[in-house]
């Protein structure tokens, strides 16, 4: 009788278990999702940045100072 609360208490946490997995899978790939667009618009912001940058000054380099 002992092995079967056993069995029957395993069971339940393995259930448990599961659909925490899944409820992370789920969190963890709207993340990479969202990593992904975030990344995107990034490189599009940085290449626009960039862009503007030469257009308003072909001198202006991201160098620090002299006095760094």
């Amino acid at each position: 009788m002992e092995n079967d609360n056993r069995i029957a208490e395993l069971e339940i946490r393995l259930s448990f278990l599961e659909d925490t997995l899944e409820q992370l899978n789920t969190v963890i790939s709207r993340q990479d999702q969202e990593i992904r667009q975030l990344t995107k618009l990034l490189t599009q912001f940085d290449s626009r940045v960039q862009s503007i940058t030469e257009q308003l000054s072909p001198e202006i380099t991201n160098e620090p100072p002299p006095h760094y």
